[in-house]
């Protein structure tokens, strides 16, 4: 295993989560969108 593959994997799984909280987020706030 490379580190800096392990690093861009973190990256990409933050910012993943990051994309998929903000959906949760305006489906909450928003729900008939």
């Amino acid at each position: 295993m490379d580190i800096k593959y392990m690093e861009d994997a973190e990256m990409y799984t933050a910012v993943y989560l990051e994309f998929i909280a903000e959906k949760m987020v305006l489906k909450i706030i928003n729900p008939y969108k």
